[in-house]
């Protein structure tokens, strides 16, 4: 008898599930994403004693086809070793890319998308500090950046309003002093707002 109510509310509860199915992509819906990951590795402190890091927050607007446009402002934060002394190298950068869907379950819960970016900011370098601790000069110089994101992204919704975000990006760059390469690894929560 009890294995009987759970089927039966197990098929009500999938019953009344499915109209919710298409509650998502519609067109012209918008969301607020919170990010935070790593940056050129799997780790927030490497064996060196660096940190690597990043944060953003972004806008992103559901198409007619299924599409979105994305909009944000990310911060970046790497550490180099010198010495005994960690030099820091911190990106502020906005960026806007345009995402694919390319892959979904059939519930609709579970979307990959493929999507490309472009980003401008600027790169600070020890905060503006050209000599070190120990009196070296730093070459590399604040600069102004900019350059183009690919991305792998998996949405997962939790419910119609909250969306759990996995994502694999590599930053391409150019006008940096340090590095012209970062791969960002990210998880995050997107509220569909309206």
């Amino acid at each position: 008898m009890r294995g009987s109510i759970v089927i039966l509310s197990l098929g009500l509860f999938l019953l009344g599930s499915s109209p919710a199915q298409a509650q998502r992509y519609l067109p012209r819906q918008t969301g607020l994403q919170l990010t935070a990951g790593l940056v050129d590795g799997l780790w927030f402190r490497n064996p060196d004693g660096e940190r690597l890091f990043h944060c953003g927050i972004a806008w992103s607007r559901y198409n007619e086809n299924r599409t979105r446009w994305v909009v944000g402002a990310d911060y970046l934060h790497k550490e180099y070793r010198y010495r005994t002394q960690l030099i820091p190298r911190d990106l502020f950068t906005i960026e806007g890319g345009y995402y694919i869907p390319f892959i979904s379950n059939r519930g609709k819960d579970l979307f990959l998308s493929a999507g490309l970016s472009a980003l401008t900011g600027y790169e600070i370098v020890n905060w503006g500090e050209d000599r070190l601790q120990d009196g070296a000069l730093l070459r590399s110089r604040d600069s102004f950046i900019y350059g183009l994101v690919p991305a792998l992204e998996a949405e997962v919704f939790l419910n119609d309003r909250v969306v759990l975000l996995l994502n694999l990006r590599q930053r391409v760059l150019f006008g940096s002093n340090i590095g012209n390469f970062n791969t960002l690894v990210g998880f995050g929560l997107k509220f569909i707002i309206d």
